[in-house]
């Protein structure tokens, strides 16, 4: 009985590892490019961190990323080398090799390439022989040949560069596209041969002879060859099911208050961190024999950020002083000192808010051409104003007889 139980632990384990391991990376989607065969592409290759990144090279058939990727005949998984001796009836000692391929072999290429006779008439990839599957999940497959003349046929092919990287840009009927970098292949060596010249892929159909397999070239003219099964290539991967990328849960966007020379900041996701710019336009270095004018304007810029979330959108408000009383009230050592409100002014969608006011002052909203687009009389210490100004906008903000520019959320 403790044995039955240990052996069904141990089961569980390895099929909870394979689970939790063949997931996709969140940022990896599916394309539809209106193929009639309803087949999806994926948006980047396999082990790739962005669209332009080339990825990891693998062999055909070969399911993990490389620590080397030296690739030659030896270094393949699937292929055998063995080797017997035997003293023969005149006492030599005679050395016999075996080598072969152990997995994919046609029944009339047995002699010539299977270990020892070998052949199980298999040409298209198992899951567990398809890198696709076994990194990403059961949902995505290494592309059929049939798949890549799909995309061949049905799509139109751009050669372009993207970040400084060369490759196709193709494009479905329906005007959306994948990119293909031009990643070349690796053979006998360490070194990417026509990096930037040739785009190589696998697929996952065997060719016409069993030591080689489809492998998708684009190289000015269209199509595809059978390539050496070791060899290293690209992967791209498609699916049927439509896979759109795991949004990590966003930071709550913080809230800006100013009270008693304090600025504050605040935001619902608990423990968040507020990341935040202050610039003020008054600071300048110059020579001047005029009177310099001292609007005392702060520009505040501020984001939540929390360790698991992807960081809140950044909030931006303008932080100025109206002069209640134009006039001096005393001088000490030559500094006249004057009566201040402060006032916090913030944008969002259209929509000005207000902070600071006294009850009843005249506020008028400009565009940056001159145009009133509104206008209020402040109620009580905050007030919003309707605009039907768009992001990126310049608003004038006219309180009482002082402006403020402000630039629209």
């Amino acid at each position: 009985m403790t044995t039955m139980k240990k052996q069904l632990l141990l089961v569980t384990f390895a099929a909870c590892f394979d689970l939790c391991y063949a997931q996709a990376p969140s940022d990896i989607e599916t394309v539809d490019l209106g193929l009639p065969s309803g087949t999806l592409w994926s948006s980047m290759n396999l082990g790739a961190n962005s669209v332009t990144d080339y990825g990891s090279y693998f062999a055909w058939g070969e399911t993990s990323i490389r620590e080397s990727e030296y690739f030659n005949q030896e270094s393949y998984p699937l292929y055998k080398v063995t080797q017997s001796s035997y003293i023969d009836a005149d006492g030599f000692t005679v050395t016999e090799t075996k080598k072969g391929y152990i997995k994919y072999v046609r029944e009339p290429d047995a002699s010539k390439y299977g270990y020892d006779g070998f052949f199980d008439n298999k040409y298209e990839l198992e899951s567990i022989d398809d890198a696709a599957s076994v990194l990403w999940g059961d949902s995505w497959k290494l592309p059929t040949q049939t798949q890549w003349e799909e995309l061949v046929t049905e799509c139109t092919w751009q050669a372009v560069t993207l970040n400084g990287i060369n490759g196709y840009k193709v494009i479905g009927k329906n005007s959306k596209y994948i990119f293909l970098p031009m990643g070349g292949y690796c053979y006998n060596s360490y070194s990417r041969n026509y990096r930037g010249e040739y785009a190589c892929y696998w697929s996952s159909t065997l060719s016409y002879t069993s030591e080689e397999a489809y492998g998708f070239t684009k190289h000015e003219g269209q199509g595809g060859v059978g390539d050496t099964r070791w060899a290293g290539r690209l992967m791209r991967a498609v699916s049927k099911i439509n896979q759109s990328p795991v949004e990590k849960e966003k930071c709550k966007k913080p809230i800006i208050q100013y009270e008693n020379g304090k600025l504050t900041f605040s935001s619902e996701t608990e423990g968040a961190q507020f990341v935040y710019s202050i610039t003020d336009d008054d600071v300048h270095t110059a020579t001047t024999a005029d009177v310099v004018a001292l609007g005392l304007t702060y520009i505040v810029k501020v984001y939540a950020s929390k360790t698991g979330l992807d960081n809140s959108d950044v909030i931006t408000a303008t932080l100025c002083w109206i002069d209640t009383d134009p006039k001096t009230e005393r001088i000490q050592n030559g500094v006249a000192q004057v009566r201040a409100n402060a006032v916090l002014i913030q944008s969002n969608n259209g929509i000005l808010n207000i902070d600071g006011i006294n009850n009843g002052t005249d506020i008028a909203v400009y565009s940056s051409t001159g145009m009133m687009v509104s206008s209020v009389k402040a109620s009580g210490t905050s007030t919003s104003i309707a605009t039907n100004l768009r992001s990126g906008e310049i608003a004038i903000v006219k309180i009482g007889d002082k402006s403020v520019k402000v630039l629209m959320r």
